[in-house]
């Protein structure tokens, strides 16, 4: 992952020494964020019976952007925040579980930029929806299944680059402030936690 932002962060600088401006405002956008979840609490154990692989780290995002001003952009998006999967054998019992945590999302950023806008875009914006948690369990001996949906709000913080008339280029940094589960998922009830990720954006 270290690599991938060392890459990313070259590209970023080189396609904003050559970019040209381009006004926004009236435009739309779809977009794709990959990053890391930094309250993950990664782990994995291998005991005789037992073996665990859970939280990622990874955290995703599909969005949709409409620039209502050059400086004010509305997004809506559906995302992966954390995930974990768990195998275990007890006695003549084998179990298997499987969680993810899902934000669907709703807000604004706001663009730092001049009257005659450039190439290279900072921004801080706010969203807030639901966040999806679900978490599947099976055994020799039991079925289950449950989700539920809580509430949050992400505020956050970035800078774009625009690489031409269709494409943008950039990275974010956002926490979010979940309130609790009523259940577990994936064994906790809380995913509060900062993130960042790359943004990669076309515009229509």
């Amino acid at each position: 992952m270290k690599k991938l932002y060392l890459i990313m962060i070259i590209v970023l600088m080189l396609g904003s020494a050559n970019a040209q401006s381009i006004a926004l405002e009236g435009r739309s956008a779809i977009g794709l964020s990959i990053g890391t979840f930094l309250n993950s609490e990664k782990s994995s154990a291998t005991a005789a019976y037992n073996v665990t692989a859970s939280a990622t780290g990874f955290t995703g995002n599909l969005f949709y952007s409409n620039w209502l001003e050059e400086n004010l952009a509305l997004r809506l998006s559906l995302g992966f925040l954390n995930g974990s999967a768990e195998v275990k054998v007890d006695g003549w019992n084998t179990g298997q579980s499987a969680s993810s945590v899902a934000p669907l999302l709703m807000g604004i950023n706001y663009y730092f930029i001049d009257e005659e806008p450039g190439k290279v875009r900072p921004f801080a914006g706010i969203t807030a929806g639901v966040y999806i948690g679900s978490e599947a369990k099976n055994s020799i001996l039991q079925v289950s299944a449950k989700s539920e949906s809580v509430f949050g709000i992400k505020p956050l913080a970035g800078i774009d680059f625009v690489l031409g008339r269709h494409f943008i280029m950039g990275a974010e940094a956002g926490y979010n402030l979940i309130t609790d589960f009523k259940d577990t998922i994936g064994g906790r009830k809380n995913y509060s936690g900062g993130e960042i990720a790359f943004r990669f954006i076309y515009l229509f």
